[in-house]
């Protein structure tokens, strides 16, 4: 090990615990930090503490809701 190389990279550790480790920093973070690398890309969309809120902002869609089925709450 060479005397710049930190004492454990941060690329050593399991993508499970990487995974975990990068869930305390919010959900936020998730799409800035998918931007790092492809393994991390692949790590934060494997991370539901990452991802698991969906935000739609109907505003900015070019179809009115009613044309989209998928998004229709189901009848009762």
């Amino acid at each position: 090990m060479a005397a710049s190389d930190p004492p454990f990279p941060v690329e050593q550790l399991p993508d499970g615990l990487l995974g975990r480790v990068l869930s305390f920093v919010g959900r936020g973070a998730g799409p800035c930090l998918a931007l790092v690398s492809r393994r991390w890309y692949r790590i934060v969309y494997s991370e539901p503490a990452l991802w698991r809120a969906v935000k739609l902002n109907t505003f900015n869609m070019s179809l009115p809701l009613a044309q989209l089925p998928m998004l229709q709450r189901p009848a009762a």
